[in-house]
């Protein structure tokens, strides 16, 4: 966010060390030092200290927290303009950009009464972005039109470079930001300029965020598939923290096309319908287009045509009054997709080829050779066509600087020519993009010609004398491997559905025997989901199970959370493991407990940690740390597992003769309702009569 400094402004009239304090805080503001922003103002009151403030948080990327300063500083003085004019630009990033429009008109109208040029520029910046969102580029390019003309008129230079990158941006490649630059690099198949528009992250969780997106993007474009899952998946994790509902939708739409990539189809589906779940409703009208496009391509590659029809004419809806210039292509070629999965490859064929050129027409080559490479697995299935699809295709892989497209060509009509039947054709072909793959020394592009013709032959009912026949012995050793990886995926699939049923002990079986097939493999990320998803069943049958039981299952956990990058699994089985010690009397069971309570604060979990602290408290040590450990437990969870744990050391303290301790604890506690209530009342009349004293 460029020129904040001019909303908040740097000095006031006055020497208070209160406006002392909001001048060092805007220093510090202009300077980028958010941190130092917060710590300055937050003990402060007044509208300026929660604008401030906002305007901090917002930079960091904690639009939650932003929105709720923003509110309290409205509370403070509604007719604050900068105050309207965050509030308005939270609301629209988090996707309320209907409710976003009424605080920036009211921010436009009180800013040019006041005369305040930079104000107005701002609010009106941010006006565009909602139109941008809700998919009007023009009403967007009103609104910044006019904001780089009053900020050129008023000597406004930041914003006026604002106003005109925004503007920028609604050209076909005129992206400015990090991820949009690296998007349309990548689309444009120059990956060198997408290495080049890489850079250093931003501070706070929106630079972070944004920033493993666009590497993740590079990633992908790399092949290096296991380390853009990774950072695809830590950038949806930090968006969500965090509220950044685009950012989360770009990382989300990123990681399903590398799981697509990977060759993990229902994964994607799943990662791109909890995008859309998030989306859906809100104003990012592009973003949900998106989504819902990709979605649709993937609906058909899964062989499920009406669920992709569906997709079709809900994104048919969506873009109806958008006039983006890419949606008119990507809606035609998910339409010649879904034409084809229909029963009418040839027509299907046709759209699509005429999506490619309209993508070609855009200079988007990697949309045009993804088309095209559709079109000639569609052709293939009617039989018509093919090498004028082929040609097609080429020609945009060859545009997009992508030497491997004669390999996705290959790949692409030996699919087509399997779904039809026809045996020689896909052999031939598959044989095609196997050797080119080969000569490229290209990994990956080997093992899917492998395992497509592997899978062909299966489909096409080879039985094993037809496979010992083939001459190449590394395809034998393929349809062999095939064979094993798809009863992996079948036992996968099954402890999933298993997992999803509530079903622990079976979901554990069924992963077993996945992480055995998947090790014996060398399938290396697919072992893990695998090791993953036995973990948590194992996890979950742990909890339901007796404290001797559930210590065994767990300690047998130990290490397995880091081993799969699940951090959360790390912290829950050590704090599970600790409680249930401490219920089964194991020893070792308070150190295990004392060590567990912060590693689970520090995880995001203090409701875990509460049971930690109170699984202490009730331990036969030192009537001193229960004390402690009781009152650890309440400061975490004051009205359940903390209570209770203090209430039960009360009434130890009052059965060792502690009287004092014991009313001065139920003290602490409070007033409480139901069961916990009325024993605090009936222990606090015991120990006050016991103690003489009113």
């Amino acid at each position: 966010m460029l020129g904040w400094w001019v909303v908040v402004g740097l000095a006031w009239a006055g020497g208070s060390d209160t406006e002392r304090t909001l001048d060092t805080a805007g220093a510090a503001l202009d300077a980028g030092a958010f941190d130092d922003v917060i710590t300055l103002v937050h003990p402060l009151d007044g509208a300026r200290a929660r604008l401030l403030e906002a305007v901090a948080q917002y930079e960091l990327g904690e639009l939650r927290a932003a929105e709720r300063l923003a509110a309290a500083g409205l509370a403070i003085d509604p007719s604050d303009a900068g105050l309207l004019v965050l509030h308005g630009l939270v609301l629209a990033d988090l996707g309320r950009g209907d409710e976003a429009i009424g605080p920036l008109a009211a921010a436009i109208s009180s800013a040019d009464r006041a005369g305040d040029a930079a104000l107005g520029v701002r609010a009106r910046l941010h006006r565009g972005l909602v139109d941008e969102d809700q998919g009007h580029p023009e009403r967007a390019r009103t609104w910044w039109t006019e904001a780089r003309t009053r900020a050129s008129a008023a000597a406004l230079p930041d914003l006026a470079a604002e106003a005109t990158a925004l503007l920028a941006g609604l050209d076909v490649h005129g992206a400015t930001d990090l991820v949009g630059r690296v998007a349309d690099a990548l689309r444009r198949g120059d990956t060198a300029a997408a290495h080049g528009a890489l850079e250093a992250s931003r501070p706070g969780r929106r630079g972070a965020t944004r920033a493993a997106i666009a590497r993740g993007m590079v990633a992908r474009a790399d092949g290096r598939l296991d380390d853009a899952a990774d950072l695809l998946k830590a950038a949806v994790v930090g968006a969500e923290a965090g509220g950044l509902l685009r950012e989360a939708s770009a990382a989300r739409l990123e990681l399903a096309q590398v799981l697509v990539v990977g060759g993990a189809v229902d994964e994607a589906r799943t990662v791109l319908a909890d995008a859309l779940q998030r989306v859906g409703g809100s104003s990012l009208a592009v973003r949900e287009a998106d989504l819902r496009l990709a979605l649709g391509r993937l609906e058909v590659r899964a062989g499920h045509a009406d669920a992709a029809a569906a997709q079709l004419e809900a994104v048919r809806r969506v873009v109806a009054g958008l006039d983006h210039p890419a949606f008119g292509p990507a809606v035609r070629e998910l339409g010649g997709m879904v034409r084809a999965a229909q029963g009418a490859p040839a027509d299907g064929s046709a759209e699509l080829l005429a999506a490619s050129a309209a993508w070609t027409a855009l200079g988007f080559h990697a949309d045009a050779a993804r088309a095209g490479a559709e079109a000639v697995r569609t052709a293939a299935v009617s039989g018509r066509g093919v090498d004028a699809a082929r040609a097609v295709a080429l020609a945009a892989f060859e545009a997009a600087h992508d030497p491997r497209g004669p390999i996705h060509v290959a790949l692409s009509a030996g699919l087509g020519a399997t779904e039809a039947r026809r045996t020689d054709e896909a052999l031939a072909a598959f044989a095609e993009a196997l050797r080119r793959a080969r000569a490229v020394d290209d990994a990956r592009l080997v093992a899917v010609a492998e395992h497509d013709l592997a899978e062909a032959l299966v489909v096409l009912g080879h039985d094993r004398g037809a496979v010992d026949g083939l001459s190449d012995e590394a395809l034998q050793d393929a349809v062999a491997r095939h064979a094993r990886f798809l009863a992996a995926r079948k036992a996968f699939d099954a402890g999933r559905r298993a997992f999803d049923a509530g079903q622990w002990s079976q979901a554990r079986t069924s992963f077993s025997d996945a992480v055995r097939d998947f090790d014996g493999l060398g399938e290396e990320r697919a072992l893990r989901e695998a090791r993953r998803g036995r973990a948590w069943s194992t996890y979950n049958l742990a909890v339901a199970s007796e404290p001797l039981m559930a210590v065994a299952l767990l300690d047998g956990l130990a290490g397995e959370g880091e081993a799969v990058g699940d951090g959360d699994l790390s912290v829950r089985v050590e704090a599970s493991g600790a409680i249930a010690a401490g219920r089964a009397g194991v020893q070792g069971a308070a150190s295990r407990l004392r060590a567990a309570a912060p590693r689970a604060v520090a995880g995001g979990m203090p409701g875990l940690a509460a049971r930690c602290w109170a699984g202490l408290s009730e331990l036969p040590i030192d009537l001193d740390d229960r004390v402690a450990a009781a009152r650890s437990a309440f400061r975490l969870d004051p009205k359940d597992v903390g209570a209770w744990a203090v209430y039960g050391v009360a009434v130890a303290a009052y059965r060792a003769d502690a009287l004092e301790l014991a009313r001065t604890l139920v003290d602490e506690v409070g007033r409480q309702d139901g069961e916990l209530g009325e024993g605090i009342d009936a222990l606090r009349r015991a120990a006050t009569e016991a103690l003489g004293v009113p």
